[in-house]
């Protein structure tokens, strides 16, 4: 699969803050990539995400009324072909707030927040792609997976 986001922080909100540009694009043409060439799927079998906030940078053709957000309901129409392109680490006041209770751990707060988002929109009943283009999310779901 292809990876741009190679680097720790690559996707994060930090990252999208710092890069609007070509990095951006290029996430964008590597989930266009995904879609249209490599799954050669309809639009109403995929859905993805981002950070709501960077979303409309990454839009295209096809896949902008496929949008649903990280914290998003779950969906009555499960889909096939999911793109999971956001590297989620929780914010200082979550890390307070949860370190009054236990410890929150940043590996475990991203691992539940794709399972999630996976479960609310994929239909995990039938063969499932999901594309991850942050290699640090993809490495935490695939640990997941070999781990159960």
């Amino acid at each position: 699969m292809l990876h741009s986001g190679n680097n720790r922080y690559d996707y994060s909100k930090t990252w999208f803050n710092k890069n609007s540009g070509g990095a951006v694009q290029q996430l964008k043409l590597n989930m266009n990539n995904y879609f249209y060439n490599q799954t050669k799927s309809t639009s109403q079998e995929r859905c993805w995400t981002t950070f709501t906030q960077y979303a409309r940078q990454l839009e295209f053709k096809g896949n902008k009324k496929r949008f649903v957000p990280l914290n998003g309901q779950e969906l009555k129409e499960k889909k096939s072909y999911l793109c999971f392109a956001a590297n989620c680490f929780p914010n200082s006041f979550l890390i307070a707030k949860y370190n009054e209770l236990s410890s929150l751990d940043e590996d475990t707060y991203a691992l539940s927040l794709i399972l999630k988002w996976i479960i609310n929109c994929g239909n995990i009943n039938k063969p499932l792609t999901v594309f991850i283009p942050s290699m640090r999310m993809e490495k935490l779901l695939s640990q997941w997976i070999y781990n159960i």
